[in-house]
């Protein structure tokens, strides 16, 4: 049996890096709360009556973190979207999050070309690829991480980007006091 506490031994049989990707969480949240919190969100995005987080897999897990977390202090309602449309009510008094680590979540980029077209207010966390050039090529304020605390480069073991990045992003835009 391994024993945990043998750095050595770990490392021997982690080819992949997950126990230093695990003990840089802390690391992770750190580093999405700083960066998000540099984030210019045009004023209007305060002014809405829902929010709606599009994310598949762990990439929804951020969704719901903050419903379990903040569901006392949220002021509109908060919905999550597993899945390629957006509800029909969503308008341009919609925050629209898009969620996806590795930014080529097709489910996700499709929620996003909707919400375009619907007017809604639109950010979200990645770690680039085709949702980090659709904040970009749109012109909106997306939080896109370089996951240097996440040696593994496992999407699961990169939680405190996205769980702090959407809630860096909501505190930032003023929807939610931490």
């Amino acid at each position: 049996m391994i024993d945990l506490n043998d750095k050595q031994a770990i490392s021997a049989i982690d080819k992949s890096n997950a126990y230093s990707s695990v003990i840089n969480l802390a690391k992770q949240c750190q580093q999405a709360w700083d960066d998000t919190q540099k984030i210019i969100f045009p004023q209007d995005y305060k002014d809405v009556d829902s929010i709606v987080l599009c994310g598949m897999g762990g990439s929804a897990y951020a969704a719901l973190i903050i419903k379990a977390l903040y569901a006392n202090s949220l002021t509109v309602p908060f919905e999550l979207v597993n899945g390629y449309n957006l509800p029909n009510y969503v308008n341009n008094k919609t925050l629209v999050l898009l969620s996806s680590y590795s930014g080529s979540t097709e489910e996700v980029l499709n929620c996003g070309k909707e919400a375009l077209l619907r007017n809604a207010k639109i950010t979200g966390v990645c770690n680039g690829l085709a949702l980090g050039e659709f904040f970009k090529t749109n012109n909106l304020p997306g939080y896109i991480f370089e996951a240097t605390h996440n040696p593994a480069n496992q999407p699961r073991l990169g939680q405190g980007y996205m769980i702090f990045g959407h809630i860096g992003l909501l505190t930032k835009i003023g929807l939610l006091d931490v």
